[in-house]
């Protein structure tokens, strides 16, 4: 499947359920001069426009390079109430932005999508100077209920992302991307949800399958099976966590 599509049909259950970063790792950024009152950002994959609403009110512009039309229609209702944003139908690859013109660089929850090589070469493009670039994630805590989690996403899943969903590669992958220089930083971030908005952040994902598929009953049971078994009064927590990786471009 190509990856830009593979959120198709998801995006109002994306914009309505999906979390938001800790406002602690957006205050992380500011306090580190990752970003400031100044800065023009590349937000890129930036889907229903999540990140992007945490930061406009405290940036110059944020260009949100989106790829699937779904996505890009859920962020213009999310982001209408700021004018210091343009949604560009574009790649992480071929952001089609203008040579230097990017103040920081900014990868929310997608990077394992994209092909790190293109993209480090488009980032040296259209960086104004020496970055940064940074890439966020809302990560799940290894633990039993997370392993539990894993394995029914293992039954049902047929997309894979560009580092095959394991953590261990994808951070081979990040520090591969940074040249070895890269700096990390975690915030706690548990997500505690009712059965319908767990419902419905689970179908906001890429593993998620379809309601026409012939498998739809069971994938539901086994999801309504999880959420009994680890819920205490009609809520469960995911023990989750915003993390953080980011350096400047000194990656050439």
């Amino acid at each position: 499947m190509n990856n830009t599509e593979i959120f198709t049909g998801k995006a109002d259950n994306y914009a309505k359920f999906r979390p938001h970063y800790a406002q602690t790792a957006i205050d992380y950024l500011f306090l580190h001069g990752l970003l400031d009152k100044t800065s023009v950002v590349a937000d890129i994959g930036s889907g229903t426009g999540i990140f992007a609403s945490q930061i406009l009110s405290s940036v110059s512009h944020v260009f949100c390079i989106e790829p699937n039309s779904d996505m890009r229609r859920k962020a213009k209702t999310l982001l209408c109430k700021f004018d210091n944003y343009s949604i560009v139908d574009a790649t992480a690859e071929n952001t089609l932005l203008p040579n230097n013109s990017i103040d920081s660089i900014i990868v929310a929850q997608a990077f394992h999508w994209l092909d790190p090589i293109a993209f480090k070469n488009e980032c040296i493009r259209i960086s104004k100077t020496s970055g940064p670039v940074i890439l966020l994630w809302n990560r799940k805590i290894p633990c039993a209920m997370e392993d539990e989690r894993r394995n029914i996403v293992a039954k049902y899943d047929e997309v894979e992302d560009y580092y095959n969903y394991s953590w261990e590669e994808r951070e081979k992958g990040i520090t591969n991307f940074f040249c070895g220089s890269v700096q990390y930083a975690e915030f706690d971030h548990p997500l505690i949800e009712n059965f319908d908005s767990f419902i419905g952040r689970t179908l906001s994902s890429s593993h998620s399958i379809s309601e026409n598929s012939p498998q739809f009953s069971e994938y539901m049971a086994d999801w309504t099976l999880y959420f009994n078994k680890f819920a205490k009064d009609g809520l469960i927590q995911t023990d989750n966590k915003t993390v953080i990786y980011w350096s400047n471009l000194n990656i050439k």
